[in-house]
């Protein structure tokens, strides 16, 4: 255990690396582009081959049962959440909840006047 920590504290593994010069101008641009390019270029259409024909696995590897497991549980929580959502619906109100005569300042609506509402104003 001791021999471990001291390993640990003087090993050079969690130092910073050498600071090196930083990509400018046209190195940048040229970096950035050969990076975007490297990164949209499609991969492999990961084929296989039996018996000398090629296949394309359209399961992408994974198991029928995996598959028909997922569909059932999307189609079955999509089904319970729908329910829900449809029983305990609350429909909006036909007419508005306050009459909308005109603008009401929020000192009178909620029954403050101006002086309660300057009282706590320092002197």
């Amino acid at each position: 255990m001791l021999a471990g920590a001291a390993l640990l504290v003087s090993s050079p593994a969690f130092l910073p690396a050498p600071a090196g010069r930083a990509l400018r101008g046209e190195q940048a641009t040229l970096a950035a582009t050969g990076a975007l390019a490297l990164a949209t270029t499609p991969g492999t259409a990961e084929a296989f081959v039996y018996k000398g024909k090629e296949y394309f696995d359209i399961t992408f590897g994974i198991s029928p049962l995996a598959w028909g497991t997922a569909f059932f549980l999307v189609i079955y929580c999509s089904a319970i959440l729908k329910n829900a959502l449809q029983k305990y619906n609350v429909p909006m109100p036909t007419k508005p909840i306050k009459d909308p005569s005109g603008f009401v300042k929020q000192l009178e609506e909620n029954g403050i006047g101006i002086n309660a509402a300057n009282a706590n104003r320092g002197s």
